[in-house]
């Protein structure tokens, strides 16, 4: 009895937790929307790095929401590729040659609306096998 009762505390402390993180991306990334003043026509979601298109396919304001998606979810930091982050993603991790991306990629970092577009469209270009 105490086994069950100590296992459903462990995994109600697990959802709490990720219920938790999951709430404070969402808020992170809408006070991100905030501050910027992006209107709810712009708002912007993409699922996977390999969704990304053009900076020109976009708008200014969808622009912002992807940057802003980028540094709540911790794909970015102020612009910055955060580097354990995307090594610890599988859908990016196993698509992509990081160390390639890394080193060619860095120049593209820049803390503004532009930037997590323009090095997703960066890591794009370096496939795992090619």
């Amino acid at each position: 009895m105490k086994f069950c009762i100590i296992l459903i505390v462990l995994v109600a402390a697990a959802n709490t937790a990720s219920a938790i993180r999951a709430f404070a991306v969402i808020k992170n990334m809408l006070n991100c929307h905030e501050r910027l003043g992006i209107s709810e026509d712009d708002l912007t979601v993409v699922q996977d790095l390999s969704d990304v298109k053009a900076p020109s396919e976009y708008t200014a304001g969808q622009k912002c929401s992807i940057y802003c998606q980028s540094e709540a979810y911790g794909f970015t930091k102020r612009g910055q590729l955060k580097k354990w982050f995307m090594r610890k993603q599988p859908r990016i991790a196993h698509r992509y040659n990081l160390d390639k991306a890394f080193s060619h990629c860095q120049e593209y970092a820049t803390d503004t609306c532009d930037g997590p577009i323009q090095l997703a469209r960066c890591v794009q270009q370096f496939p795992m096998h090619a």
